[in-house]
This record gives structure tokens, C-alpha cells and sequence, in this order.
């Protein structure tokens, strides 16, 4: 009992400091805003699930998201799918090429964008992701 009662304090301890530090940011957000992630690793080794598996937790707050994929991946059709866990979430296929089209499908309340499949994208998205800070 006092061993978990030392852990609660702890824990009590090191958010009050991150309380301290980011302010109520933190309160509103469990992400830092402008944070870039990436999943990469060779074929068949569960980035798809690992995608899914960030992005459920989303399903139960407040905190939007969309997915984008290229056009030039044709294998799912507008779904992101986990061959491993049989998984699959929707996603928006938008062209590769013009960023445009990319621009005309974002939804202003969005809080998370996620790209699938980026090696197909040209490199105009560097200049996409760049700005969506």
C-alpha cells in the first residue's frame, strides 16, 4: 500500500510540472501542436496497425482526424487497412501530384492529419506538411 501510494505521489508530482511547463496546452491537447510523426519499416511489419492503433484512441475524445492517401495506391481503395489485426479505417484519396486537391478535401476542424502510403506522394507535400503548423 505505501509503494503505491509513493507512485500516485510521484505521478501527482510530475503533472503538476507539466502543468508548470506547457500550461493549459495540455490540458486541452495530449499532443504537442506542429508534432510531425512517422511509422516507417519493410512491408509486412505492422505499420498499418500501429497507424490504427494511435488513431482509435482518438475515437473516444474530442480530437478529430483525416487520412489521406495517394491516388497511385490502389490495392485499398479509400481504406487503410491492418492485414495483421483485420482492421481498416476510412480514408481520403486524394491526387499525389496536385496539392490542391489535398487542400479542397481538409476540414478546418481537423486536429490530426495523417498521410498513408507517403513514398507515393511528390515531393510538392514537402512543402504541404511544412506549413500545416
Amino acid at each position: 500500500m505505501q509503494r503505491v501510494l509513493q507512485t500516485l505521489a510521484q505521478l501527482y508530482f510530475y503533472k503538476r510540472k507539466m502543468l508548470e511547463f506547457f500550461g493549459d496546452s495540455m490540458t486541452t491537447y495530449p499532443f504537442q501542436a506542429s508534432q510531425l510523426e512517422i511509422i516507417c519499416g519493410p512491408m509486412m511489419c505492422g505499420k498499418s496497425a500501429e497507424l490504427i492503433a494511435r488513431l482509435d484512441k482518438f475515437d473516444y475524445t474530442y480530437h478529430t482526424y483525416q487520412i489521406f492517401k495517394p491516388s497511385t495506391d490502389t490495392r485499398d481503395g479509400d481504406k487503410v487497412i491492418s492485414r495483421r489485426g483485420n482492421q481498416c479505417l476510412p480514408a481520403i484519396v486524394v491526387d499525389d501530384k496536385n496539392t490542391d486537391d489535398f487542400y479542397s478535401k481538409l476540414n478546418e476542424d481537423t486536429h490530426i492529419i495523417v498521410f498513408d502510403e507517403t513514398q507515393f506522394f511528390s515531393p510538392s507535400y514537402i512543402f504541404v506538411i511544412e506549413n500545416l503548423r
